[in-house]
């Protein structure tokens, strides 16, 4: 695998630079790379970037960018040289490193486009709703939304008539 070669004797794996195991699809461990992963990085990595594991230069983590990888992606940008654009939608934020989305209250699913189901509401749609009577939550916040007749912060209570 990753362009290494056969030993034409033994018939193992000869890894490329960079690549190492039995069939060549682990990258050198962190802070080694080059041939054999016997080479050492010049210095220790760091959470922003990291030593390449073919050519031991360094070169941001994705996520970030920057002479010295200082600066995670602008907004609605993510991963590797943060090429990619965000896909969150009712006001989901992007992770600059993953592009998952972390979803506005009220909002679930890989994109943000489910809306919570009935009963629960919230970040995560974790909180369950605690309104009576047939009252409706708003899924953002909770709120209880009363049927006719009824009021109260969870639509607990009767109108009075005159």
């Amino acid at each position: 695998m990753n362009n290494s070669s056969c030993d034409p004797e033994t018939g193992k794996c000869v890894c490329s630079r960079g690549w190492m195991g039995v069939d060549c699809t682990e990258k050198c461990p962190n802070g080694y790379y080059g041939a054999g992963c016997k080479e050492k990085c010049s210095e220790v990595s760091n959470g922003n970037r990291s030593c390449h594991h073919v050519t031991g230069e360094y070169v941001c983590n994705p996520g970030y960018i920057g002479l010295t990888c200082e600066h995670p992606c602008p907004a609605d940008t993510w991963g590797e040289h943060c090429k990619n654009k965000c896909s969150c939608d009712h006001g989901g934020e992007c992770s600059h490193i993953s592009g998952e989305c972390q979803c506005s209250p009220g909002w679930t699913g890989t994109n943000c486009t489910v809306p919570c189901p009935d009963g629960k509401y919230g970040p995560n749609c974790s909180h369950l709703c605690k309104c009576q009577k047939n009252g409706r939550c708003r899924k953002n916040d909770g709120h209880c939304i009363c049927d006719a007749g009824w009021i109260g912060p969870r639509c607990e209570d009767g109108k009075l008539s005159l």
